[in-house]
């Protein structure tokens, strides 16, 4: 048995069905079943994978806004009603761990300040849907 999570095996035709019903050209990317497990072991974690993968192939966002993002996600508020304590410490936890994780784990890319969407964001997020879908991961 495979200890390799790809974009085939993932999801096989699922997986193809629903890139080609969104648009999506992404290459399939190779990743360890326990990476994607430990990137989608933790709640900001998946809240990141859910923004980033929503990103256009050349768009971008700051570690400050991903982090505003997930702090309104967490506390039920639009992202103009967070408070600075609520922001900072989305800020704080993603710059200290998270982001080294999901960078690594390629859902990501981080220059300087600017985070884009990297390789495996969108077949991550894919896997993230159909757990919170299943009766493993739905609420």
């Amino acid at each position: 048995m495979s200890s390799r999570v790809r974009t085939t095996t993932v999801a096989g035709s699922l997986l193809d069905r629903l890139h080609s019903l969104l648009g999506v050209t992404s290459k399939s990317v190779d990743l360890p079943k326990d990476v994607v497990f430990e990137v989608l072991a933790n709640e900001r974690r998946r809240r990141a994978v859910t923004h980033v993968a929503a990103l256009d192939d050349d768009e971008t966002i700051t570690k400050g806004d991903l982090a505003e993002q997930i702090a309104a996600d967490e506390n039920g508020k639009r992202v103009g009603e967070v408070t600075t304590t609520e922001r900072k410490a989305a800020y704080v936890a993603l710059y200290q761990h998270h982001l080294d994780i999901l960078e690594t784990a390629e859902v990501l890319d981080i220059d300087r300040d600017e985070i884009s969407r990297g390789p495996a964001a969108r077949d991550v997020a894919t896997v993230l849907y159909q757990v919170e879908g299943s009766d493993l991961g739905g609420e």
